[in-house]
């Protein structure tokens, strides 16, 4: 599928005063996709009601997402637009196809893009001692560790596979000592031999507007959204008094969307955010620690430059746009 429908509109912010603010043009693609995906959710797309706030938010930028939430959105022709789109799809294979299909576009993009932000961070990175830190980042994952190098796990495999060759079919030929060789060599290829520092920081609360998709989306645990918001770790307290906040949540849902309630919601959020007082810690990716003895700087350097290799090659099939610099660019 070398090009596929946009469902691509220019939207405007209507003013108090009756004026008409044009934001630009924003994406719908996506979200178009999905009501398609899901027919109980065309009325709001072919005109027949308000399309819900949490469907289309997803795809606008920042700004739009703003007059969206205060409820001064515009988009003109919005459903003949949309039946346009959806004729289109359903030339090109119908919408769980293309939505298959832009999946694994995004997966190619960001799997690559991570890749070489991963190595031009490093690069840049101050290598610091172990001791100076009380947790770490797992590089690819942003997940926080109590170790540089949480390998406990690991470390029992391959005990076992050492000492139980019979259990290991790979790992028969040879004696100890290859096998050994052969698992650290695994181990220093295939295991990032870094991890990122960690800085402190206060908890500050949740986002009023990703709250409100979050509850209009049928969420009812506060806790489930903020770990699911969120890779930090809570290093002290935790969220506190979410009474008030699971209060604000029933008011807003029985009374329904609209100007009025979501700016309530909004001023309870940032009112509740104001009594939390715990920490969390967050990677700090301008500080890399080794994860074992003997690693260095350029070590690290080479085993990021190969894991930009092989996400390269594996997903080889992307086209980088020819204005954007070819992400090994930054290798040199």
């Amino acid at each position: 599928m070398q090009q596929y429908p946009r469902l691509e509109v220019v939207a405007y912010e209507f003013g108090s005063d009756g004026s008409c603010r044009e934001i630009g043009t924003e994406d719908l693609t996506a979200s178009a996709i999905r009501a398609l995906v899901a027919p109980g959710n065309l009325r709001g797309w072919l005109g027949r009601e308000r399309i819900p706030l949490d469907e289309i938010i997803p795809s606008l930028s920042q700004e739009a997402r703003k007059v969206a939430a205060a409820g001064d959105l515009y988009i003109p022709d919005l459903a003949p637009r949309f039946r346009d789109f959806a004729a289109e799809v359903r030339e090109v294979g119908g919408p769980m196809a293309l939505r298959d299909h832009l999946r694994s576009i995004e997966l190619c993009r960001k799997s690559v893009s991570d890749a070489a932000g991963l190595l031009k961070c490093v690069l840049a990175a101050q290598v610091s001692h172990p001791g100076e830190f009380s947790h770490y980042a797992d590089p690819l994952t942003g997940e926080i560790k109590a170790e540089a190098a949480d390998q406990v796990a690991w470390g029992r495999i391959a005990h076992a596979l050492i000492d139980a060759p019979d259990r290991a079919p790979a790992t028969r030929r040879g004696g100890r000592e290859q096998r050994e060789r052969q698992i650290d060599e695994w181990d220093n290829q295939s295991m990032a031999p870094f991890a990122f520092g960690t800085v402190k920081e206060p908890w500050r609360g949740v986002e009023p507007l990703r709250y409100a998709e979050f509850i209009s989306r049928g969420g009812i645990d506060l806790l489930s959204f903020v770990n699911g918001d969120q890779t930090k770790g809570f290093l002290e307290g935790k969220p506190v008094d979410t009474w008030l906040l699971d209060e604000a949540a029933a008011e807003f849902l029985e009374r329904g969307p609209s100007r009025e309630t979501r700016q309530a919601l909004a001023d309870a959020v940032r009112a509740w955010n104001v009594r939390q007082t715990a920490v969390f810690v967050i990677p700090d990716r301008t500080r890399v620690v080794p994860a074992r003895e003997g690693v260095t700087h350029e070590g690290m350097v080479r085993w990021c430059r190969r894991h930009l290799l092989s996400t390269i090659e594996v997903y080889g099939g992307i086209q980088i746009e020819r204005d954007r610099p070819h992400p090994l660019a930054i290798m040199h």
